[in-house]
């Protein structure tokens, strides 16, 4: 969803409200993670003076790969997103926004926000970088392949040959 900051910027409301669905094709495509139901987008846009201030609202049930045995897991995260909208700072604006962890600076000439590239990005920066199935995912084996948390593959540990003295010294001494 497209918003029009300028014309709300020079309008007389001082909110607006918007609601929108995003297919789960259409939110997160190119990565790894796979949104399973349609992502709600809910939020408000204020002024707040020379600035706008942002409100985002979404949940996504994604599903995504395990860092370790790369089985699919269902995931399910809420969460809101508050963030200034400059449109064209002025040297006051400039200095409250050395202030600021995070805020959005729309070129004037242009004046639109993607809503849904907004919600997007933020849903990446707020999700783990290793996702596990459980906490103790025991992975592949590195020879066959075989998950081992659903047991033993039957390979043997393999010794680097330049540890088998040490091993060796360990085995005379029992």
């Amino acid at each position: 969803m497209l918003f029009d900051i300028r014309i709300f910027m020079r309008g007389a409301r001082q909110d607006a409200e918007f609601s929108f669905e995003v297919a789960p094709g259409d939110f997160a495509e190119e990565s790894s993670i796979r949104v399973i139901n349609p992502v709600q987008i809910t939020g408000c846009v204020s002024k707040t003076g020379k600035y706008a201030l942002l409100e985002l609202k979404y949940g996504v049930r994604y599903a995504s790969p395990c860092a370790r045995c790369a089985e699919e897991i269902e995931r399910e995260t809420r969460a809101e997103y508050r963030v200034p909208v400059v449109l064209a700072p002025d040297a006051g604006t400039k200095k409250e926004m050395e202030k600021w962890d995070d805020y959005i600076l729309i070129d004037p000439a242009g004046g639109i926000l993607d809503l849904r590239e907004i919600a997007e990005t933020h849903f990446f920066s707020e999700l783990p970088i290793r996702e596990l199935c459980r906490a103790d995912c025991k992975g592949l084996c590195p020879k066959c392949g075989i998950n081992l948390n659903g047991g033993g593959c039957g390979c043997g540990k393999d010794i680097d040959p330049r540890l088998q003295k040490i091993k060796n010294l360990f085995e005379e001494g029992q």
